[in-house]
């Protein structure tokens, strides 16, 4: 991936995904997902049960960070009408394997050390993913209230549509 990717319309690990096609959005209103402790399964191994789902169908994050980005999402959609493009989310071992081999040096986690597989991190898309846009702006400006940030590595064009969570 590079910022030459700018529309980052990809999805790492589709195959992964029950239903990864063009479904509707799901509005999630009722956060109730408690997820069991992810904090005891290694970097890529969290199972789905222990994930909570995001209102984007198949995407999902460890249940802290998932909270946090649905009412982020929330806040999102009131000021852009629609909800936010996620492009990728968990990432599971085998995948960040097989992104470490197939993508240049420098371009993926060396697997076990992804933020993706903690259940922390998303790459957006549909705006936010492109410098200077009123989405990626926005972003810059309000997720930090919600735990979500563009971390330093990523800024400047190298990975603006990839956002971590810190609790």
């Amino acid at each position: 991936m590079n910022s030459t990717n700018e529309d980052n319309e990809h999805r790492h690990n589709e195959e992964e995904k029950e239903g990864a096609g063009e479904e509707p959005v799901v509005e999630i209103t009722d956060h109730g997902c408690t997820g069991r402790n992810a904090f005891s399964y290694a970097n890529g191994r969290i199972p789905a049960s222990v994930l909570c789902p995001l209102p984007q169908p198949g995407e999902r994050l460890r249940a802290d960070a998932a909270e946090a980005f649905i009412e982020l999402d929330g806040a999102y959609r009131e000021e852009f009408g629609r909800p936010m493009c996620v492009a990728d989310s968990y990432r599971p071992y085998h995948v960040q394997v097989r992104l470490f081999r197939e993508m240049l040096p420098g371009m993926a986690a060396r697997p076990g050390t992804s933020q993706h597989g903690l259940g922390l991190a998303v790459d957006l898309c549909g705006g936010v993913n492109r410098l200077g846009t009123v989405e990626h702006e926005w972003m810059l400006a309000n997720a930090p209230d919600h735990g979500w940030h563009n971390p330093h590595w990523a800024r400047g064009g190298f990975e603006p549509w990839h956002w971590e969570f810190s609790a």
